[in-house]
C-alpha cells in the first residue's frame, strides 16, 4: 500500500520503543499524532471493505479500537509487518461489530442480513470465532453494567443470557423457555425484557457462532 512508507515504519518502531519503555505519554501521544493519518487511512479501508456505514461516529469508534487496543498489542514479531497487522485487526474488529449487529438492537430491521456472503467475509468470520465470542461477552457486560441500577430484573435476565450463551456453545435456542421458567414469568414478560434489553428476539432462533 503506497501510504505506508519508512517513515511510518519508522514512527511504529518508535511508538513500539516509547510504549513499552520508560516514556513520558506526551512522546507517544506525539508519535499517534504523526501516524493519525495513516490510520484514519486504514480504518476507513477496512469500514469500506466490510460495509460498515462511512459516518463519523463508526469512524470514531474504529480509531478508538484501533488507539487503544490495537496498537497496544503490538509485539517485537508483529513490528516488521506491522501495516498488515493494523490492516487486519482493523478489518476484523469491523468485522466483529458487523457481526454483533445480526443480535442487538442498532436501528436495523429484523429481517435485514448484515453479514454479506461474500467468501472472503465468511473465511475472516471462521478465522475470528473466538474474537467474536469475545465481542459478544463484552457487549453484555455493557448491557449488564447500563442497567444494572436503573432495573434489576433486566440485570438477571442479562446475566442469565451470558451465562446461558457460555454454557451452551453460543447457542440461545431454548433460552426463552428456560429464562421464563427460572425467573418465573410469562411470555409477555419476557418479550419487554428482551425490548428493553435491546436485544433482538431474532437471537433466540439461531446459533450465534457456528462450528
Amino acid at each position: 500500500m503506497k501510504y505506508w512508507d519508512d517513515h511510518h515504519q519508522q514512527l511504529i518502531l518508535d511508538y513500539y520503543y516509547a510504549y513499552t519503555g520508560i516514556t513520558s505519554g506526551q512522546t507517544r501521544n506525539n508519535i499517534i499524532t504523526e501516524l493519525m493519518p495513516v490510520l484514519t487511512y486504514i480504518a476507513k479501508t477496512a469500514m469500506r471493505l466490510t460495509n460498515m456505514p462511512q459516518d463519523d461516529e463508526h469512524l470514531q469508534n474504529v480509531m478508538i479500537k484501533i488507539v487503544t487496543h490495537i496498537l497496544p498489542r503490538l509485539n517485537e514479531k508483529k513490528l516488521q509487518g506491522a501495516l498488515h497487522y493494523l490492516y487486519l485487526s482493523t478489518r476484523r474488529y469491523c468485522i466483529n461489530q458487523q457481526v454483533l449487529k445480526k443480535y442487538y438492537h442498532e436501528d436495523i430491521a429484523d429481517n435485514t442480513d448484515v453479514v454479506s456472503a461474500d467468501t472472503t467475509w465468511n473465511a475472516d468470520y471462521e478465522i475470528n470465532r473466538d474474537d467474536i465470542r469475545r465481542e459478544i461477552l463484552d457487549a453484555l457486560d455493557d448491557k449488564i453494567e447500563e442497567h444494572r441500577i436503573i432495573n434489576k430484573t433486566s440485570t438477571i435476565f442479562l446475566i442469565n443470557l451470558k451465562e446461558y450463551l457460555i454454557n451452551n456453545d453460543f447457542d440461545p435456542r431454548g433460552f426463552n423457555i428456560y429464562i421464563q421458567e427460572k425467573m418465573n414469568i410469562c411470555s409477555t414478560t419476557y418479550s419487554g425484557l428482551i425490548s428493553r434489553c435491546g436485544i433482538r428476539s431474532k437471537i433466540f432462533n439461531e446459533k450465534l457462532i457456528n462450528n
